[in-house]
């Protein structure tokens, strides 16, 4: 650095999360309702379940 060479400052504004983490606190969360589980259809048939790590009898 040279005498008398502009320095270049870098200014750092803090970050401000813009959404508080309680705006609402008297009013609960609005969570949409789960989705019903899916049902089979008439005449399916089940899939066998074999033991967990490959030695199923399906190919």
């Amino acid at each position: 650095m040279n005498i008398g060479e502009q320095r270049r400052v870098l200014r750092v504004e803090p970050i401000v999360d813009p959404v508080p983490d309680r705006d609402f606190p008297d009013r609960p969360a609005e969570v949409p309702p789960p989705l019903p589980r899916p049902t089979p259809r008439s005449g399916a048939v089940p899939t066998p379940r074999g033991p967990v790590g490959g030695d199923s009898p399906l190919p």
